[in-house]
C-alpha cells in the first residue's frame, strides 16, 4: 500500500513518466487491485489516458466519477475531445463544467479556444474570452497564445472595442455580463448584434483582436510571435508582418522555420525575390532549408517570382517530399507555362508512391487544358472519380475548361450540369467553352442563365504586352521599321516578352511543339517536303500568300517562306505525313492564327480530304472542306 501512495505521488508530480497506454493500464489494475480508488486517483488516471490520447478510456473512466469531477478530470475530457476532432463535444464539456460551477484552470482554455475556431463560431469564442479575463488568466503566456490564434483563424468582426478594456481588466459589465451569457455563465447576449453590428458588406479583420492581445502580454514566447506574424500575412498585412519579424529579433527571438514559412508568401506576393533570397539564406544557415515546409514555401515564392531556376533547385535538395512540396513544383511549373514539365512531376508524383490531393489535380488539369492533351485529361478524369474527387468544385470546374479547351464541348457540359454548386470559375469556363467553339447562342443563353442566378461576371484585366505589341504592329504595318524597333527595345527595357507563336499536336499519345522556321524536328526535312506539296496544289486552287501579315523589314521571297514555315502549317503537315488518311487533326496554337495561315488551312482541308482543328488563342477553329466553323470571323 505504501509503495504504491509513493509511486503516485511521484507520478503526481511528474505524469510524464507514463508513456504507453500498457504502463497506463497497469498502473490502473494496479490501484483497483490495492484499494478502492479515490476521486484523486481517478481523475489522475482520466489525466494519463488523455495525454496519451486515449478518448474510448477517457471517456468511460470519466463517466464513473462522482460529479462534479474535479478541474483536472474536466480539463482531460475536454482537451482528449478536442485532439480527436470532437469540437462541439468539447465545447459541451466546457459548458457543463461551468454549470457545475467548477473554474477553469490555464490548461482548459487552448482547448476550448482551438474548438471555437475549428467550429467558427465568433461569439462563442468572445464569451470565452470574458471567461478567461473573469478567471484572472488573460495575461497567461498560453492561453494568450490560443486567443491570438483563434482570432487569427476566425477572419470576422473582432471584438476589439471591447479588448481595449481589458487593459483596466473592468470587463464586468462589458464581456462578462454579454458575452458569457452564450455558454451559460452569467446572462443574456442579446447586445452583442448591437454591439459589434457593421455595415452590409464590410468586412473588418480580426486581426485588431490579435494585436491587441499580444500587445497586453507580458512574456512572449515564439508560439506568440509566429501567431500574430502568421495571422498578419494570412490576412495580407504583409508590412505588419515584417515589422513583427524584425520586432521579434530585437526581442532576442530568433525566427524558426515556422517564421521563416509564414513570410515567405510576403515575398512571393510583392514578387521580391532579393528578400526571399535573403529568407533563403537564413533558412540554409540556420539549417532550415531542409524543412518540408520551408521547401515548399520557397517553391512557391519562386515560382510566384518566375524564377522557376530556383523553384526546381529548391525542390531537387529536399530530402523528403510530401503532397504540399509534390503540389508546389507542379502548380509553379504549370503557373510559368511549363505544362510539359508539370506533367512529368505528376507523374513523378504518382511513381514515388505520394497520393494526390485535390490541389494536385487543380495544378495539373489546367495544363492539359493548354496542350490539349486529351487523352491523359481522360485519364486524370478517371483517377478523380477512382479517388472521389469529383464532387470538388474546383476540379470539376477545371474539368469543364480543360474538355472545352481540348476540344470535346459536350463532355464539358455534361460535367457542368452534373455540379451541385456552379461558381464563377464554372460559369466562365462553360461560357468562355462554347465562345471557343463558336456556339454563340449556347454561349448567350448559358450567360443570360449566369445573371439570372445572381451571379456577377468578372472583369480581367491585363498588363502579360498586348498593347505594346499591337502599337508595334502598326508601326511595321505602315513601314515604319525605326518606330517598331524602339517599340520593342522599350518592351524589353520594361521586362516584357512577346510570346513566340508556338503550335502543338498529339500523335500517338505523343506532343510534339513547333515554333516559326524551326528545324530541329527529326521529321523537319519531311515536313517542309510536304509543304511544298501542298503549296503547289494550293496555288492551282487560287491561293496567293499574303504577305502583308509579315510585318518585317524583308524580301518578299523571304516574307513568303516566313508565312509558309508559320508554327501552325508545321503542326499541320506534320500531322498530315503521320496519321492515316481521313484522321482528324488536332493542332492548338499560343497566339491567334494569322488570316494567311486561316486561308491556308481551309484550302488543305479540301485538299487532302480532312477535318483539321485548330484552337488559337481566341477559339476553336473547325476547318472542313474548305470552309471553317468561324465563318472567317475570329
Amino acid at each position: 500500500m505504501t509503495s504504491l501512495q509513493t509511486l503516485l505521488k511521484t507520478l503526481f508530480k511528474n505524469p510524464s513518466t507514463i508513456k504507453t497506454p500498457s504502463q497506463a493500464k497497469q498502473l490502473h489494475a494496479q490501484i483497483l487491485k490495492t484499494k478502492p480508488p479515490s476521486p484523486p486517483d481517478l481523475s489522475f488516471l482520466v489525466s494519463l489516458y488523455s495525454n496519451l490520447n486515449l478518448l474510448h478510456h477517457t471517456l468511460t473512466l470519466f463517466n464513473t466519477l462522482h460529479f462534479p469531477p474535479s478541474t483536472i478530470a474536466w480539463k482531460s475530457i475536454i482537451r482528449c475531445y478536442a485532439s480527436h476532432g470532437l469540437w462541439h463535444h468539447s465545447l459541451a464539456s466546457f459548458v457543463e463544467m461551468r454549470t457545475f460551477g467548477v473554474c477553469p484552470d490555464r490548461h482548459v482554455f487552448p482547448s476550448v479556444l482551438k474548438s471555437c475556431a475549428s467550429v467558427r463560431d465568433l461569439r462563442l469564442g468572445e464569451s470565452v474570452h470574458g471567461c478567461i479575463v473573469r478567471s484572472g488568466m488573460e495575461f497567461d503566456l498560453y492561453t494568450c497564445n490560443a486567443l491570438m490564434n483563434m482570432y487569427a483563424k476566425l477572419e470576422i468582426l473582432g471584438a476589439h472595442q471591447v479588448l481595449d478594456e481589458s487593459r483596466d481588466r473592468n470587463l464586468e459589465g462589458t464581456f462578462g455580463r454579454h458575452l458569457v451569457g452564450s455558454v451559460g455563465l452569467d446572462g443574456g447576449g442579446e447586445s452583442i448584434d448591437r454591439l459589434f453590428k457593421q455595415k452590409e458588406g464590410e468586412r473588418v479583420i480580426e486581426m485588431d483582436s490579435v494585436r491587441k492581445v499580444f500587445d497586453v502580454m507580458p512574456e512572449r514566447d515564439i508560439v506568440s510571435w509566429n501567431t500574430v506574424i502568421a495571422g498578419d500575412a494570412q490576412n495580407g498585412m504583409y508590412e505588419q508582418a515584417l515589422a513583427r519579424v524584425r520586432e521579434m529579433g530585437s526581442a532576442n527571438l530568433k525566427p524558426d522555420s515556422f517564421t521563416l514559412s509564414s513570410v515567405l508568401p510576403v515575398f512571393a506576393e510583392y514578387v521580391d525575390v532579393v528578400k526571399g533570397k535573403e529568407i533563403h539564406a537564413y533558412a540554409i544557415r540556420h539549417g532550415f532549408d531542409a524543412d518540408v515546409f520551408i521547401g515548399s514555401s520557397l517553391i512557391d515564392m519562386y515560382a510566384n517570382c518566375t524564377r522557376m531556376e530556383d523553384s526546381l533547385k529548391v525542390f531537387n535538395l529536399l530530402r523528403r517530399r510530401d503532397s504540399i512540396s509534390w503540389n508546389s513544383i507542379i502548380g509553379g511549373c504549370v503557373q510559368n507555362g511549363m505544362f510539359d514539365e508539370g506533367l512529368v512531376f505528376f507523374r513523378c508524383m504518382l511513381t514515388a508512391k505520394t497520393k494526390p490531393t485535390d490541389v494536385s489535380f487543380s495544378s495539373i488539369i489546367p495544363a492539359c487544358a493548354h496542350l490539349t492533351t486529351l487523352h491523359l485529361g481522360k485519364q486524370l478524369h478517371g483517377y478523380i472519380i477512382r479517388g472521389g474527387f469529383e464532387d470538388n468544385v474546383y476540379i470539376a470546374s477545371s474539368l469543364v475548361d480543360m474538355y472545352a479547351k481540348c476540344g470535346n464541348i459536350k463532355m464539358a457540359r455534361w460535367i457542368f450540369d452534373k455540379m451541385e454548386q456552379h461558381d464563377m470559375v464554372s460559369w466562365t469556363a462553360m461560357t468562355m467553352g462554347y465562345a471557343l467553339h463558336g456556339h454563340a447562342h449556347d454561349a448567350i443563353s448559358l450567360f443570360e442563365k449566369m445573371k439570372g442566378e445572381a451571379v456577377k461576371p468578372t472583369y480581367v484585366a491585363f498588363m502579360n504586352v498586348g498593347a505594346y505589341v499591337l502599337l508595334s504592329n502598326i508601326y511595321s504595318a505602315a513601314k515604319k521599321w525605326k518606330e517598331a524597333a524602339e517599340m520593342r527595345v522599350s518592351m524589353r527595357d520594361k521586362g516584357m516578352k512577346k510570346k513566340p507563336a508556338c503550335s502543338w499536336i498529339e500523335v500517338k499519345n505523343k506532343v510534339h511543339a513547333f515554333v516559326a522556321g524551326d528545324e530541329s524536328h527529326p521529321y523537319y526535312d519531311e515536313i517542309t517536303k510536304a509543304l511544298e506539296v501542298l503549296l503547289e496544289q494550293m496555288e492551282r486552287e487560287g491561293y496567293v500568300p499574303n504577305t502583308n501579315e509579315v510585318l518585317q523589314d524583308v524580301e518578299e521571297e523571304q516574307k513568303k517562306y516566313l508565312l509558309c514555315h508559320h508554327s501552325e502549317r508545321l503542326a499541320i503537315a506534320f500531322g498530315i505525313i503521320s496519321t492515316p488518311a481521313g484522321t482528324t487533326i488536332r493542332v492548338t496554337k499560343n497566339l491567334r492564327v494569322c488570316v494567311d495561315c486561316h486561308t491556308a488551312t481551309k484550302l488543305i482541308s479540301k485538299i487532302v480530304g480532312r477535318e483539321i482543328i485548330v484552337r488559337d488563342n481566341s477559339r476553336f477553329h473547325h476547318f472542313r472542306g474548305g470552309e471553317c466553323s468561324c465563318r472567317d470571323y475570329w
